[in-house]
């Protein structure tokens, strides 16, 4: 019987000791996806092409911009696709990406063949709207 008794100890401890280092992983884990994210360089949006209210929004994980409004950036013109293009970072770097949009997209004047690295001062046309990159 204590046998028995000592057979259960073992495995609990065995199981406490797999549980402890599964959540050491699981805290490592976190945190280091927390200092990828405060890398990422501190790069906004402005929507240029109002001139009347300047928008800007932060880059942050995958940015959609299209025409439909569960994009990150909405922009209201029927000459851009419903979801047009996505910025994301990616090996140290953003990069913007069309979504095979029927009118293109345009950076720095040039139109968008696959992905393009983003820089402090790029500009993206998007049908009747202009964006540029800045630096916060």
């Amino acid at each position: 019987m204590i046998n028995l008794w000592l057979l259960i100890a073992k495995f609990g401890f065995l199981g406490l000791l797999y549980t402890f280092a599964i959540w050491v992983f699981v805290v490592i884990a976190r945190e280091k996806a927390q200092s990828d994210i405060q890398a990422l360089p501190g790069y906004k949006i402005r929507l240029v092409s109002d001139k009347a209210d300047p928008k800007e929004y932060i880059l942050s994980g995958v940015v959609s911009i299209g025409r439909s409004r569960d994009n990150e950036v909405w922009l209201s013109d029927d000459t851009i696709s419903n979801h047009h293009a996505r910025i994301s970072f990616s090996e140290g770097f953003w990069v913007i990406e069309d979504l095979e949009s029927k009118n293109g997209t345009y950076v720095n004047r040039e139109k968008l063949h696959g992905n393009h690295k983003l820089s402090a001062g790029d500009s993206i046309k998007i049908g009747r709207n202009e964006l540029e990159i800045i630096e916060e």
